[in-house]
């Protein structure tokens, strides 16, 4: 039986974006160039997002594979917003981690990091899972 993604994406239709990212994750791993294929998962998330609206798995999967670490941002908050909207507690967790690490790890603004990581915190009394205990317990240290 077919379960649909926690934003209501069809999970006949999320298939098509795990194969995409698994293929890409693979090309990846052996330094192979994997523009062709992050452009055919960018106009596949076109196509979701005409069908379904901007649902959060939708934008943040966009923001995954956006190569600009402020672009990523723009579209995780956005992302972030329709969660909140949608009441979607998974996806409000899982992308107020992406946020934060992106700030805290690459971009070094630890102010709007630490901003991220009380949001997160705030969110995994609705949802966490041990990845995201994990992974909230390094940023923490990471900024400590």
């Amino acid at each position: 039986m077919l379960m649909p993604t926690r934003d209501g994406v069809s999970d006949r239709d999320w298939s098509v974006v795990k194969s995409l990212a698994l293929n890409i994750a693979k090309m990846s791993e052996q330094d192979a160039d994997t523009s062709d294929m992050e452009r055919e998962l960018h106009k596949y998330l076109d196509w979701l997002e005409q069908k379904y609206g901007e649902m959060p798995s939708i934008l943040a999967t966009r923001a995954e594979y956006t190569d600009n670490a402020r672009d990523a941002v723009a579209l995780y908050e956005k992302a972030y917003a329709s969660a909140c909207i949608i009441k979607c507690n998974y996806e409000k967790s899982y992308i107020s981690l992406s946020i934060a690490e992106l700030y805290i790890v690459e971009l070094k603004e630890v102010k709007a990091g630490k901003y991220w990581l009380r949001l997160l915190e705030r969110n995994m009394n609705d949802f966490a899972d041990n990845y995201i205990l994990e992974a909230y317990d390094t940023l923490r240290r990471k900024i400590a």
